[in-house]
């Protein structure tokens, strides 16, 4: 028996069945999602390594382009050595990378050593003034004492709780130890991918070409290619912004004599990495630290910090970064959010141009189907007219906005 497939309602039993097995999925992965979660660690845990030299070689490619296109090129125009100028430029160019990480650590770490021994010499006298000041306020408002000797037996039990306090420190050497094994295999796996660039690059393309047309292969690298523009734009911007930062915070802490000025540079500048909550992430551990060590620091450096986010906000942003992401502030608060929520501080960093390119992907495909349908892509044309905050163009215009353009 010959069946009679109709092509209308076949396509349409398509689309139902593809919606009703999305829809079974996504229920099966909010009811296992711990089990997905924890099945998600494992696998991140084993290609760890891998994850880290793909990051590696991303941020070292431009060093490596530099040294081949700029340094080489410029060295030996009538006998190119092409394999050579990759050996050479990748060893610089690790080199350089190893040797800003040795300084920075060798400027940073004795600070960072020197500023927590003192606060951890200070933690007892600071905790004889608070337990003062709140013996004094419980007899001056008649409180009974039984509460302040309960609230003292928890504070001792929790500093003499020195066998959990070396448990951390076993398990975070290990934790460090694990880190530093996946990072140097990255370092490795970055080296390969450095060397073989292009024969990897030509092999993705070939697997493309074989299982898709030519027009999607052509899109797929058309937004591939839009995605790394996004992605080295923001990150270059963001590393240059948060060194000018961090120099203007040391430069100004020098000037107004506070303490700690080198680590609370480094500490605002990272988190200056993060857009938007950085700043703050940065600034409220660096107030604490110095509202421990002199409260009138503390003012100051609040006073402080608050012209410097706003001279970073309004003129060193906007200079360097421009509009690299294309975002609002709603959208790049909820990419900090959900990347942080899920990827913790790197889906902090990355969630922003990660959430960019999928922002530009949605916005080409609207204004390619706008631009079918022969409607604007102007987003100020679909604004009410009575909206003072967005600008609208003139009733005149507007009403020739859904007017469909006459095909050719």
């Amino acid at each position: 028996m010959k069946i009679d497939w109709n092509k209308k309602y076949t396509t349409i039993a398509v689309y139902v069945f593809i919606v009703v097995a999305a829809c079974i999925l996504f229920a099966l992965a909010l009811f296992y999602f711990p089990a997905i979660s924890s099945a998600f660690s494992w696998l991140m845990g084993i290609i760890s390594p891998l994850v880290y030299g793909l990051a590696i070689a991303y941020f070292v490619h431009p060093l490596v382009r530099f040294f081949e296109r700029t340094v080489f090129a410029r060295l030996h125009r009538k006998r190119p050595a092409p394999r050579v100028d990759r050996v050479i430029g990748i060893f610089l160019s690790f080199l350089l990378v190893l040797s800003v990480i040795i300084v920075f650590g060798a400027i940073i770490f004795p600070q960072l050593f020197e500023t927590v021994s003192t606060l951890v010499s200070q933690l007892p006298g600071w905790y004889a003034t608070a337990v003062g000041a709140v013996e004094a306020l419980l007899v001056e408002y008649e409180i009974p004492l039984n509460l302040f000797d309960m609230l003292d037996t928890y504070l001792t039990s929790i500093i003499n709780s020195v066998d959990d306090v070396i448990l951390q420190i076993i398990n975070t050497t290990v934790h460090v130890g694990t880190l530093i094994r996946d990072w140097f295999f990255g370092a490795i796996f970055a080296i390969y991918l450095l060397w073989g660039k292009e024969k990897l690059l030509a092999q993705s393309h070939k697997f493309l070409a074989a299982f898709f047309r030519p027009q999607r292969v052509d899109r797929f690298l058309a937004v591939a290619r839009s995605a790394n523009s996004v992605f080295s734009r923001f990150i270059s911007g963001k590393l240059l912004e948060s060194v000018v930062v961090g120099l203007i915070c040391y430069i100004g802490m020098t000037i107004l004599r506070l303490d700690y000025a080198l680590l609370i540079s480094v500490f605002c500048g990272a988190m200056n990495f993060i857009p938007l909550v950085g700043p703050f992430i940065g600034a409220v551990p660096s107030t604490l630290i110095l509202l421990m060590k002199d409260p009138g620091q503390a003012l100051v450096f609040v006073i402080f910090i608050v012209i410097l986010q706003q001279v970073d906000g309004n003129i060193i942003g906007p200079r360097i970064l421009g509009d690299s992401t294309g975002l609002t502030g709603f959208w790049v608060m909820l990419s900090i959010l959900v990347g942080g929520g899920l990827f913790g501080f790197a889906g902090m960093f990355f969630g922003v141009p990660l959430f960019a390119v999928i922002y530009s992907l949605i916005v080409g495909f609207v204004d390619r189907r706008l631009i079918e349908k022969g409607l604007t892509t102007e987003t100020s044309a679909y604004a009410s007219p009575d909206n003072p905050l967005f600008p609208t163009i003139k009733k005149r215009e507007r009403k020739c906005i859904f007017r469909r353009k006459e095909k050719k």
